[in-house]
């Protein structure tokens, strides 16, 4: 599935998977939302993405404004630079999470209104309750994780079902005061859309054209988006996480797959730096699970990072895979998209086997890159413009 982002240029690029929400001026502003059931632990997870410490029962109390944090995407590769150029500042990739109320069956018109709640995230998250715990009820009564899963890939399905239906209504009108090619695809679009729908299947599986894409971008349709399936298991199951059922559906269904132990994981995160190696280090974890789930968050949506570097800041910034420099310079600032000349450019990796700009300069590591040039994760720019 491909999609169209259009940057201030109107430069068209085609990137999987889709959702990417960009300002005019083509800097990227990555939202996530947290959906599923209530008492599914999706705060929980959320405090323990964003560090936060919300009260994991104030949605059970009436709260429906969704919980909202800014996280920085864990790179090593940032601290690295950091060590050698020791600047006064660094600075790392960021993804904003959106905790949203429990997702409750109530109907058309609430499916609708949840749909209009998280329309404007780029992924989602859905946690999925594995684990037992008497003292917090599980709203059918008993924990069964697949047909949770189930109900809520059910949810988002309807939810753009609803549009569409609705969109078809109104295209009929549309197209008897004026007939445009926007208006003629969707009109052979959207039948094919509802009967698609309809047959429980979401639009991240339907073969959109570029075309059709283009078109139906702006409407936001919530079963089209990448989705994380989140196991969220209790600290007894880890060993053996009952969760076969469920990566299966997760498989079947184009999902990411993740188990988690959000209440676990919320102890470790309190723990000093010591005490978390020797945690990790007796249940034979290699990597937190928090800064796997964020980097996985940041890969599914086709991101990368490159970076600049310097005495006064290394910072990691964000573009999405096959943007070419010219624009990637206008993620840093508009002057350096509109008089671009050229980057310096070298990898990463050479960087760190030189240890040193100079040495990178004297085994001819350094590139000089025009504004096609494609940028690759990793790369650190310097880039040359004139305004």
């Amino acid at each position: 599935m491909k999609i169209n982002i259009f940057l201030d240029s109107g430069k068209v690029f085609n990137y999987k998977p889709s959702g990417i929400s960009c300002s005019i001026k083509g800097l990227i502003k990555v939202k996530i939302a947290i959906i599923g059931l209530p008492q599914s632990g999706k705060t929980t997870v959320f405090n323990l993405l964003t560090e936060s410490n919300v009260d994991t029962s104030s949605f059970s109390a009436g709260k429906t404004a969704p919980n909202i944090s800014v996280v920085k995407v864990p790179d090593k590769r940032v601290d690295l630079l950091t060590d050698i150029y020791k600047p006064k500042k660094k600075t790392y990739a960021e993804i904003v999470f959106e905790d949203f109320v429990g997702i409750k069956k109530e109907g058309k018109k609430k499916v609708s209104l949840f749909s209009e709640a998280v329309k404007q995230a780029d992924a989602l998250v859905h946690v999925c309750r594995i684990f037992e715990n008497d003292t917090v009820p599980h709203p059918s009564g008993k924990v069964c994780p697949l047909g949770d899963a189930e109900t809520i890939e059910l949810e988002l399905i309807l939810a753009d079902l609803i549009h569409v239906e609705n969109r078809l209504e109104r295209l009929q009108i549309e197209l008897n005061r004026k007939k445009t090619p926007d208006l003629e695809i969707e009109a052979d679009l959207m039948p094919r859309l509802k009967e698609h729908l309809e047959s429980e299947k979401p639009l991240r599986d339907f073969p959109f054209t570029e075309l059709e894409d283009k078109v139906v971008r702006g409407y936001c349709y919530l079963s089209k988006k990448p989705l994380i399936l989140v196991a969220n298991v209790d600290e007894n199951q880890l060993s053996d996480p009952p969760v076969k059922a469920l990566e299966e559906f997760a498989k079947n269904n184009n999902l990411e797959f993740q188990v988690l132990c959000a209440s676990l994981e919320m102890e470790i995160s309190q723990m000093s730096e010591e005490e978390q190696k020797t945690f990790f280090t007796e249940y034979g974890i290699e990597k937190s699970a928090r800064d796997i789930f964020i980097r996985k968050a940041y890969e599914i949506l086709g991101l990368i990072s490159f970076f600049t570097v310097g005495d006064d800041e290394v910072k990691a910034w964000t573009v999405i895979k096959g943007t070419e420099a010219m624009f990637a310079a206008g993620v840093i600032h508009s002057d350096l998209q509109r008089g671009f000349i050229r980057s310096e450019t070298v990898s990463y990796n050479d960087f760190i086997e030189a240890g040193s700009m100079v040495k990178v300069k004297e085994k001819g590591h350094l590139r000089q890159e025009g504004k096609t040039y494609i940028v690759q994760d990793g790369d650190i720019m310097n880039i040359k413009f004139n305004v």
